[in-house]
């Protein structure tokens, strides 16, 4: 019988008092173990760095971007994000700068996120929210006041959101 982690979680059947286990009966534990130690592997919360797009929402942008840091850890269904970004906004105002997430998401999610405007302002408490699909997440104003446009504006975001 083949290992059949992570898609389910196999059930074995339980041995009576005297019955002779037979050698298949390990070889299908084995080869569960190396199934389920080969997927911790993989997916043991490593980060890694991703490049997220920026997007205009509506007609305002977000140019000479710098990413400081843009980094994710997927363990199971969740997965976790620490992005830390610069540039500047143009167009008409509006209260929101969109990125991708490095995975999509499998609902709507509200996370903290911090932001400064302008640059060399205090960092205070923001608020970041995904689309329905996962596929754009967007990063408020804690006042929910317009953006100005013109000024250099730092984007911080960490959290964590649930992924397929």
């Amino acid at each position: 019988m083949a290992a059949s982690y992570p898609g389910t979680i196999k059930t074995f059947s339980t041995k009576a008092s005297g019955e002779a286990i037979a050698s298949s009966h390990i070889n299908d534990l084995q080869n569960e173990m190396v199934a389920v130690e080969t997927q911790l592997g993989v997916n043991a919360g490593t980060w890694q760095d991703w490049t997220p797009n920026y997007t205009q929402y509506t007609t305002m942008t977000f140019t000479s971007i710098t990413t400081n840091f843009a980094r994710y850890c997927k363990v199971g269904k969740l997965c976790f994000i620490e992005l830390s970004a610069y540039g500047t906004l143009g167009g008409t105002i509006n209260d929101s700068i969109d990125f991708s997430p490095p995975i999509a998401g499998t609902h709507e999610i509200f996370m903290p996120a911090g932001w400064a405007q302008p640059y060399t302002d205090v960092l205070s408490s923001g608020v970041m929210r995904s689309n329905s699909a996962g596929t754009v997440f967007r990063v408020y104003k804690a006042d929910v006041a317009q953006y100005q446009v013109g000024n250099t504006v730092k984007i911080v975001v960490s959290g964590v959101y649930e992924v397929a």
